[in-house]
């Protein structure tokens, strides 16, 4: 109820607003004396013209110094809006004519500070910025944005500053960028057709710009301030007056932007050279966005098989997993070939998954394809055919000298897949079987085969003897007293 009486009290108070409105032009064409017809009609149209929102927005604007109300329908937001963009703005060279105030700019999403230096030509030295200059706003993206303010002196083309951007990891980094001055008055400005990363803002700041100068001079600068995008809003009202005739309103707001949204498309955006208060010159520029980043290879794996120590071919299951900024994962493409071998077109496929034959040992290359045509790639080793056997380097006793209760073989053997290990003593009937240690304990002397294999059953065998192993205690045969 209380919502209720409220809205009716603002309809009136809008009602009584209207009412002023043609008592004003009334009595203006009275004291006047001329025809008041036309002047009816627009008080007409005017009072048609305003909507029930119009005479609410009116109503509540006569009351911004009344009690405020506390019944509100929604709580009010205080939070800080959210950046559009993460994006770090890093510090870049700034284009401007005499006597104008620019600002360098530096944003990260992991910076805990910002500190800024500018380079004393007289003195030769960095040294600290003054406080008045720097500025933290928030730029067109929600950006906490860290700003130095700087003054472009004729006299000085080139000035320096530095920023040094401290992490929470404790870890810094330093940009420097300059000041230049440009030496001419800027009379007009063009551009050629221009690629970015598309889905991501691009800035003024990146666009390059050819600027005609007044004395018939031209220059490409990247990073001319006083650039903007420029936004257009068209907005259509009717009404209709009480005659019955429709009245077509239409207003265009033309916004200057540092920064536009680029797709994956080309388009066409209108540029502005704005210097502060001084006449604007406009230009056409051709953008196109595109996708110059590769996919990224989280793994590649290759199924379970055998080992064969006969040439043929292995069927065996590849599956890869891989993601990228633009394209969705169920159209990226694949394909796994041998190495110095460029995919064909008949060798990619959608499936992550998918089975090959492999014909031959040796490096395999996966890759992962983008629909902007961008690969990324990753080697994989393959051994599907050995024939080769194991390689016995050495085999010794640890136990060289001296007589010991037991002793060790030791082995070293190399081979391209797993090796495997033997030890037989056929005098005393030992036999470790199959095991993946290189090194065996005996307890018999005798003549030792150490047999090494691999997982293809490829086998090498050596032999070593083994003599000084001692398990009997002396035999005390006599004593005697003296």
């Amino acid at each position: 109820m209380k919502k209720i009486a409220r809205r009716c009290a603002i309809v009136l108070i809008g009602v009584a607003i209207v009412i002023i409105i043609g008592l004003i032009l009334n009595n203006k064409v009275r004291s006047d004396g001329k025809d008041t017809s036309a002047d009816i009609v627009y008080a007409e149209e005017m009072t048609n013209a305003l909507t029930t929102e119009e005479i609410l927005d009116l109503a509540e604007g006569s009351k911004e110094n009344s009690e405020p109300d506390v019944d509100h329908d929604e709580p009010i937001d205080d939070s800080e809006s959210e950046p559009i963009s993460k994006k770090p703005v890093n510090l870049s060279d700034i284009y401007t004519e005499p006597n104008r105030e620019i600002c360098f700019q530096r944003y990260d999403p992991d910076a805990i500070s910002y500190y800024w230096e500018y380079y004393d030509l007289t003195e030769n030295v960095w040294k600290e910025v003054d406080h008045s200059q720097i500025l933290n706003i928030e730029d067109e993206l929600y950006r906490k944005v860290s700003c130095v303010k700087m003054q472009a002196i004729s006299d000085i083309n080139e000035r320096m500053v530095r920023c040094i951007t401290e992490f929470q990891n404790g870890e810094t980094d330093t940009q420097t960028a300059y000041l230049y001055v440009l030496q001419g008055k800027v009379k007009s400005i063009s551009t050629d057709p221009y690629m970015v990363d598309g889905n991501d803002y691009m800035s003024t700041w990146q666009v390059p710009v050819v600027v005609n100068y007044e004395d018939g001079k031209k220059e490409t600068i990247t990073g001319l301030s006083g650039l903007y995008f420029l936004s257009t809003n068209e907005n259509t009202d009717y009404t209709v007056t009480v005659s019955g005739n429709r009245v077509e309103t239409t207003t265009i707001v033309m916004t200057e932007c540092n920064y536009a949204y680029i797709g994956l498309e080309e388009k066409q955006l209108q540029l502005r050279y704005h210097p502060f208060d001084e006449k604007s010159t406009e230009t056409a520029l051709r953008v196109e966005g595109i996708d110059r980043q590769a996919p990224v290879i989280i793994a590649v794996n290759v199924s379970p098989f055998e080992i064969s120590n006969v040439d043929k071919d292995t069927l065996l299951t590849v599956s890869i997993e891989a993601e990228d900024d633009q394209t969705p994962y169920p159209y990226l493409e694949y394909a796994f070939v041998f190495e110095n071998q460029q995919p064909l077109e008949d060798d990619w496929t959608r499936k992550a998954s998918f089975d090959i034959n492999v014909s031959k040992n040796g490096k395999y290359i996966a890759y992962v394809r983008d629909q902007s045509g961008n690969i990324s790639h990753q080697d994989q080793q393959l051994i599907t055919v050995d024939t080769k056997a194991p390689v016995i380097v050495s085999t010794e006793l640890k136990n060289k000298e001296g007589f010991c209760k037991s002793n060790t073989i030791h082995v070293e053997a190399t081979d391209s897949s797993v090796i495997y290990y033997r030890y037989l003593c056929n005098e005393e009937g030992m036999d470790s079987e199959w095991i993946t240690y290189n090194e065996y304990v005996v307890e018999k002397n005798g003549m030792w085969t150490v047999q090494v294999k691999d997982a293809a059953g490829n086998l090498s065998e050596t032999e070593i003897m083994v003599n000084n192993i001692d398990q009997k205690a002396p035999v005390i045969r006599n004593i005697k007293v003296k």
